[in-house]
């Protein structure tokens, strides 16, 4: 270990973003198979989007407190901490996502700060690039989360929407939103971010040269028009009612400098962003630094100098890591580990109920798995509670499309909604007869970068077996299982997927026609709720629409889901200010600091 501290210190660089010459060849490999899905993201638009135009409050409003516990300083803190708060309610009954998030001085000093400083965290994986609109792996947004900033953000308790780059917003009608974008804010090149910022984006992600993996996210025939250097409009050809939670994720909709773009070429090896922290360095397969963004628009924010990510990819070495104080924050997977740590007074579990989905699609171009009764037989050889209890100690739940901890938008697991999760071998044996499919030999694809994803496929081998289905384990690197992914090469492909910014994004996996739908699934059924869903401003109405598909993916099967874990992301005691997501993102470093 020392040896490694040693070679890494060796390569620390000096002031600016460095590749070294190694890192950067195998970086562009990586960059190339640039995918999909690993874990994709984030929630519900709970504020409902009318078209009746509402108000922006004016910036100088009177806001309310910081939702979160606004940190204050000892002595040379901004005295006023401004902190962004969450959109003030407009006056009438327009749930409406305007907001003006003008910064106001902390109301309370919950604890005091200490800036400054750097955080070490053990990583899990390494990014498989930093391109916010070409790389959705869930290892590549914990890193660029931090770099870029998009028109609104997610709140981190409730994944709300709430104002970032835009400070208000207004549906000019069913199928047009204006942003009002806040004045001064910069990149991190220095060059203050316009309207026409926001156009350049969304016309890069429509662009087939950067073949955007989630394109579909912004919905049908979307388009950005100017109005003025401060204010831009994003309409769609259809009514979209995702596109607000959409723009609240960085993935894929980060606001990115076109200058920096030109330059480069690309934004692989490069940051055109303006988020709170600043790309120092990046040594793939080592670690990621990041350094304190000065002219941060959030005045008070980041508290901390510099985040650095190492990254270790055994799970019993970041425990290690973590016991001894090797580092301050790290993630795990597996419950057993996280155990470990439940009575270190020394360490933080922050342990959560999280959107994680174990989860695979079936691969609907290939037989048998073209056979609605072959996907069922499957479903009902898979005993789920003891596939939970094995792998992750009883520690998780069965889920849906949609997570549990999606409260406002997901049905119960029960045998009414879902009788295809119910465990029922002699129904599979029944079904797999009736198909012809009987002694059928399949396979699935798994990683052990996340370590309960082998474990849990063996454990898969084992129950179908004994129904008669031969599962083979394919294990692959996870770069290797994310292409194939994107490249439809498998008949079932597990990963984690997470942090969806909408319900229709978590279901829209199932249209016919969604850059994401990689078993090419494909039923007009299915697509006439998902396009009725979307389409749909009234939460009532679209909370129907969205328990009917869900029941659909119950019998439709176009996914297998499995279970949802917990997210363990355990922390020195020195560690504070940090609140963790449900989603997995860690939004809230900019407001973390260490006392020690």
């Amino acid at each position: 270990m020392a040896h490694d501290s040693a070679r890494r210190d060796q390569e620390m660089p000096a002031a600016s973003p460095r590749l070294t010459r190694r890192a950067a060849l195998r970086l562009m490999a990586l960059g190339s198979v640039a995918l999909g899905l690993a874990a994709c993201t984030p929630t519900p638009p709970r504020t409902e989007q009318k078209p009746a135009a509402t108000t922006a409050p004016a910036a100088s409003a009177p806001t309310s407190a910081p939702a979160a516990a606004q940190p204050t300083t000892a002595a040379a803190a901004p005295a006023a901490a401004a902190k962004p708060t969450d959109a003030p309610k407009p006056a009438a009954q327009a749930p409406a996502p305007t907001a003006a998030a003008a910064p106001t001085a902390a109301a309370a000093a919950p604890a005091t700060v200490k800036r400054g400083g750097t955080l070490v965290i053990a990583a899990d994986v390494n990014p498989v690039g930093l391109d916010p609109h070409a790389v959705t792996a869930f290892s590549s947004v914990a890193i660029y989360e931090h770099l870029y900033s998009s028109l609104a953000t997610l709140d981190y308790k409730t994944n709300a929407a709430k104002p970032d780059l835009a400070e208000s917003w207004r549906n000019t009608d069913d199928k047009t939103v204006e942003f009002k974008l806040r004045q001064g804010v910069k990149f991190h090149s220095g060059r203050e971010i316009t309207a026409e910022d926001v156009k350049y984006t969304v016309d890069r992600i429509l662009d087939p040269k950067v073949a955007a993996p989630l394109i579909s996210y912004l919905g049908p025939g979307i388009k950005a028009d100017v109005v003025d250097k401060y204010t831009v409009r994003l309409s769609n050809e259809t009514p979209y009612a995702p596109l607000l939670s959409v723009f609240a994720d960085r993935r894929p909709t980060a606001i990115v400098d076109r200058e920096v773009v030109e330059k480069q070429g690309d934004l692989k090896n490069a940051v055109g962003g303006s988020g709170p922290f600043k790309l120092v360095e990046y040594t793939p397969d080592v670690r990621v630094v990041l350094e304190k963004n000065g002219d941060y628009w959030e005045k008070g924010f980041p508290i901390l100098d510099r985040i650095e990510f190492r990254f270790i990819t055994d799970e019993t070495a970041r425990l290690a890591a973590i016991r001894t104080g090797e580092v301050d924050m790290t993630v795990l997977k597996d419950p057993k580990n996280a155990r470990l740590l439940k009575d270190d007074k020394a360490i933080n579990l922050n342990d959560v109920p999280s959107f994680w989905r174990s989860a695979s699609p079936f691969n609907t171009e290939r037989k048998p798995l073209d056979d609605v009764r072959v996907r069922q037989a499957i479903s009902y050889g898979i005993d789920r509670q003891e596939l939970i209890n094995t792998v992750l100690l009883g520690d998780g739940v069965p889920t849906g499309p949609l997570p549990p901890g999606e409260a406002e938008w997901a049905i119960p697991v029960n045998a009414e909604n879902f009788p295809t999760y119910q465990y029922n071998p002699d129904k599979a044996r029944q079904l797999l007869k009736e198909a012809g499919a009987e002694g059928m030999k399949i396979s699935i694809q798994a990683a052990p970068a996340y370590a309960t994803d082998i474990p849990t496929a063996q454990v898969l081998q084992a129950q179908l077996k004994k129904v008669g289905i031969d599962l083979q384990i394919q294990q692959l690197e996870w770069a290797a299982v994310l292409q194939a992914q994107r490249d439809r090469n498998f008949d079932l492909n597990l990963t984690f997927n997470t942090n969806r910014p909408d319900p229709d994004t978590y279901l829209g996996v199932a249209h016919s026609k969604f850059s994401q739908n990689w078993g090419r699934y494909s039923n007009p059924q299915m697509d006439t709720l998902i396009e009725k869903g979307r389409g749909t401003f009234n939460v009532e109405e679209r909370k129907k629409t969205y328990a009917e598909i869900q029941r659909l993916f119950a019998t439709e099967l176009p996914y297998l889901y499995l279970f949802v874990i917990k997210n363990y992301e355990p922390a020195r005691q020195h560690v504070k200010g940090y609140t963790p997501m449900a989603s997995g993102y860690r939004l809230a470093l900019k407001e973390t600091w260490v006392d020690k």
